[in-house]
Protein backbone atom coordinates (compact mmCIF):
# COMPACT_ATOMS: atom_id res chain seq x y z
CA UNK A 1 0.00 0.00 0.00
CA UNK A 2 1.41 3.46 -0.85
CA UNK A 3 2.84 5.48 2.02
CA UNK A 4 1.19 8.89 2.41
CA UNK A 5 2.34 12.04 4.17
CA UNK A 6 0.15 14.99 5.13
CA UNK A 7 1.60 18.44 5.73
CA UNK A 8 -0.89 20.86 7.25
CA UNK A 9 -3.50 19.43 9.58
CA UNK A 10 -6.02 22.23 9.96
CA UNK A 11 -9.72 22.10 9.18
CA UNK A 12 -9.16 20.43 5.80
CA UNK A 13 -5.88 18.54 6.11
CA UNK A 14 -6.62 16.99 9.49
CA UNK A 15 -9.83 15.22 8.46
CA UNK A 16 -8.24 14.17 5.17
CA UNK A 17 -5.32 12.56 7.00
CA UNK A 18 -7.74 10.84 9.39
CA UNK A 19 -9.75 9.27 6.57
CA UNK A 20 -6.67 8.01 4.77
CA UNK A 21 -5.20 6.53 7.98
CA UNK A 22 -8.51 4.93 8.95
CA UNK A 23 -8.64 3.36 5.46
CA UNK A 24 -5.48 1.42 6.29
CA UNK A 25 -2.84 3.43 4.47
CA UNK A 26 0.42 4.15 6.29
CA UNK A 27 0.24 7.89 7.06
CA UNK A 28 2.88 10.20 8.51
CA UNK A 29 1.93 13.76 9.45
CA UNK A 30 3.47 17.14 10.21
CA UNK A 31 2.00 20.43 11.36
CA UNK A 32 3.39 23.39 13.26
CA UNK A 33 0.75 22.64 15.92
CA UNK A 34 1.74 19.66 18.05
CA UNK A 35 -1.90 19.35 19.21
CA UNK A 36 -3.06 18.83 15.62
CA UNK A 37 -0.36 16.20 15.11
CA UNK A 38 -1.40 14.34 18.25
CA UNK A 39 -5.06 14.33 17.12
CA UNK A 40 -3.97 12.49 13.97
CA UNK A 41 -1.94 9.98 15.98
CA UNK A 42 -5.19 8.85 17.62
CA UNK A 43 -6.44 7.69 14.19
CA UNK A 44 -3.29 5.73 13.41
CA UNK A 45 -0.99 8.29 11.80
CA UNK A 46 2.67 8.55 12.75
CA UNK A 47 3.94 11.90 14.00
CA UNK A 48 7.02 13.54 12.52
CA UNK A 49 9.17 16.48 13.53
CA UNK A 50 9.56 18.14 10.13
CA UNK A 51 8.06 18.15 6.64
CA UNK A 52 11.03 16.19 5.28
CA UNK A 53 10.71 13.59 8.05
CA UNK A 54 7.00 13.16 7.26
CA UNK A 55 7.86 12.73 3.57
CA UNK A 56 10.61 10.19 4.20
CA UNK A 57 9.87 7.25 1.90
CA UNK A 58 6.39 8.56 1.07
CA UNK A 59 4.90 7.74 -2.30
CA UNK A 60 2.40 10.59 -1.97
CA UNK A 61 2.78 13.86 -0.05
CA UNK A 62 -0.42 15.88 0.41
CA UNK A 63 0.16 19.55 1.16
CA UNK A 64 -2.73 21.44 2.76
CA UNK A 65 -1.12 24.59 4.13
CA UNK A 66 -2.38 28.17 4.28
CA UNK A 67 -0.69 30.19 1.54
CA UNK A 68 2.02 30.61 -1.09
CA UNK A 69 4.75 31.36 1.44
CA UNK A 70 4.01 28.19 3.40
CA UNK A 71 3.87 26.07 0.24
CA UNK A 72 7.22 27.41 -0.95
CA UNK A 73 8.71 26.87 2.51
CA UNK A 74 7.42 23.30 2.90
CA UNK A 75 8.04 21.86 -0.57
CA UNK A 76 11.80 22.17 -0.68
CA UNK A 77 14.79 20.08 -1.72
CA UNK A 78 15.07 18.11 1.56
CA UNK A 79 11.39 17.12 1.37
CA UNK A 80 11.57 16.10 -2.29
CA UNK A 81 14.80 14.17 -1.76
CA UNK A 82 13.25 12.32 1.19
CA UNK A 83 10.28 11.05 -0.87
CA UNK A 84 10.20 7.70 -2.61
CA UNK A 85 11.63 7.84 -6.15
CA UNK A 86 8.92 8.91 -8.59
CA UNK A 87 6.74 10.15 -5.73
CA UNK A 88 3.83 12.53 -6.16
CA UNK A 89 3.27 15.83 -4.39
CA UNK A 90 -0.45 16.65 -4.21
CA UNK A 91 -0.93 20.36 -3.67
CA UNK A 92 -4.34 21.17 -2.19
CA UNK A 93 -3.52 24.73 -1.06
CA UNK A 94 -4.96 27.72 -2.91
CA UNK A 95 -1.92 29.45 -4.36
CA UNK A 96 -0.88 31.52 -7.37
CA UNK A 97 0.07 30.08 -10.73
CA UNK A 98 3.64 31.29 -10.17
CA UNK A 99 3.88 29.21 -7.00
CA UNK A 100 2.52 26.12 -8.76
CA UNK A 101 5.06 26.60 -11.55
CA UNK A 102 7.91 27.00 -9.06
CA UNK A 103 6.91 23.84 -7.21
CA UNK A 104 6.53 21.97 -10.51
CA UNK A 105 10.09 22.95 -11.47
CA UNK A 106 11.37 21.77 -8.09
CA UNK A 107 9.57 18.45 -8.49
CA UNK A 108 10.77 17.87 -12.05
CA UNK A 109 14.37 18.61 -11.07
CA UNK A 110 14.19 15.68 -8.64
CA UNK A 111 12.07 13.36 -10.81
CA UNK A 112 9.00 13.83 -8.65
CA UNK A 113 5.51 14.65 -9.90
CA UNK A 114 3.10 17.43 -8.96
CA UNK A 115 -0.68 17.37 -8.96
CA UNK A 116 -2.43 20.67 -8.16
CA UNK A 117 -5.83 19.58 -6.89
CA UNK A 118 -8.25 22.03 -5.30
CA UNK A 119 -10.79 21.07 -2.67
CA UNK A 120 -14.44 22.14 -2.59
CA UNK A 121 -16.83 21.67 0.30
CA UNK A 122 -15.14 23.50 3.14
CA UNK A 123 -14.27 22.37 6.63
CA UNK A 124 -17.70 20.81 7.19
CA UNK A 125 -17.32 18.78 3.99
CA UNK A 126 -13.85 17.63 5.08
CA UNK A 127 -15.17 16.55 8.48
CA UNK A 128 -18.10 14.71 6.91
CA UNK A 129 -16.02 13.19 4.11
CA UNK A 130 -18.23 14.79 1.46
CA UNK A 131 -15.95 17.41 -0.10
CA UNK A 132 -14.91 17.18 -3.73
CA UNK A 133 -11.38 17.19 -5.16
Amino acid sequence: MPAVAFLGLGGMGGPMADRVALSGFPVCVFDVSEDRVQERVTTGALASGSPAAAASGADVVCVVVHDDAQVLDVIDAPLLDAMAPGGVVVLHSTVTLATVQTIDQRCRARERHLLDIGISGGVSGAAAGTFVM
